[in-house]
């Protein structure tokens, strides 16, 4: 043990008669970055759920001589979407003497909320990419969900468990007749985007040209721009199961064999609209919400048979897309340097 310098035997004994200082707080080692939450608009609702309709059938004009008799024809047909919200929840109690007694070194009540928060949000921002109640009832309509209405066409493109095809990618957006207002992917296959462009030699350079650029996200980071389209990077896009998501089952995450990665083209809706809009939209509801309330706190002073108070986040949201070309996939892709 090394010498105090003076009076003391060592750095122990000096210690007995100290008190370390504790900073107030807790720091987050992991937080989750590129939420899909924040990218999306709100639209309250007051009921259990939103409905709105999809066409089945488009008209045509009919070719026909001068003169020639006139027929009466009907055809138009619609599905209607029934969209019910979905509830999340989480709760805990705080005893009552570490809330009185410790409250002048760090307020627990606060620091409880605080991380309450943060596990609902991040179970959000899961469900909107994960989520799928064609298998698990009590489930939302992730985005997943949604792309599969796709499934056949270009929207929905399974790249075969090899390198990301960008021709895949040119095929997707062509496809979305509405617009895509972001693409999200992993951070671990956006690498292997930024290493074709940047680093895999002057063929690379004659691949991409005119297609990706680098701008600045809202807080002035590089953020890659595939023509025209922003990707955003999130840690809620993560390794997932080969061949699953494609209408037999749901999009599954990793579990064995070679991991795969997807990319999601997502067209946000208009919230401010209360008409069926084609984009993404998150709707939520729930008693006494406030505009953009996603979720609400409730407190309790008393918990019957416990010396303690508790607290309560409700959450009763729901992902909606208007229409099936706003919402879009590539995947089973692997990590590789992609392809033109």
């Amino acid at each position: 043990m090394a010498d105090s310098g003076g009076h003391w035997a060592n750095l122990a004994e000096v210690e007995k008669l100290s008190q370390s200082k504790l900073l107030k707080g807790v720091v987050d080692i992991a937080p989750k970055r590129g939420p899909v939450l924040s990218e999306l608009p709100i639209r309250q609702v007051s009921g259990l759920s939103t409905k709105w309709n999809r066409s089945d059938a488009r008209r045509t004009a009919t070719r026909m001589a001068i003169g020639q008799e006139l027929l009466w024809t009907d055809n138009v047909t619609y599905t209607q979407m029934d969209l019910r919200l979905a509830q999340f929840y989480d709760q805990t109690p705080l005893n009552k003497f570490v809330r009185d007694v410790y409250k002048d070194k760090t307020d627990y009540a606060t620091q409880q909320l605080l991380e309450m928060r943060t596990g609902i949000i991040e179970t959000l921002n899961d469900a909107l990419i994960y989520d799928d109640s064609d298998y698990t009832d009590l489930h939302m309509r992730g985005l997943y969900h949604w792309a599969v209405d796709n499934a056949g066409t270009d929207g929905y493109i399974d790249n075969g468990e090899a390198a990301l095809s960008f021709m895949n990618v040119r095929k997707v957006l062509d496809y979305m007749s509405h617009g895509c207002d972001f693409m999200v992917m992993s951070y671990s296959l956006a690498r292997y985007i930024d290493q074709f462009y940047q680093d895999a030699g002057p063929a690379s350079w004659a691949g991409t040209m005119g297609r990706i650029v680098w701008d600045k996200d809202e807080i002035g980071k590089p953020m890659m721009v595939w023509a025209g389209t922003p990707i955003i990077r999130s840690d809620y896009m993560v390794a997932e199961q080969a061949n699953t998501g494609a209408g037999l089952d749901a999009r599954a995450k990793y579990s064995s064999g070679v991991a795969m990665y997807s990319i999601l083209f997502v067209c946000k809706g208009k919230a401010q609209k209360q008409m069926v809009d084609p984009g993404a939209i998150i709707h939520f509801g729930g008693e006494d919400r406030k505009s953009g309330e996603l979720f609400k706190v409730e407190r309790f002073d008393k918990l019957e048979k416990y010396d303690a108070a508790g607290l309560r986040l409700v959450s009763y949201l729901n992902l909606g897309v208007g229409a099936p070309r706003a919402c879009c996939a590539i995947y089973d892709i692997t990590l590789d340097i992609p392809t033109p």
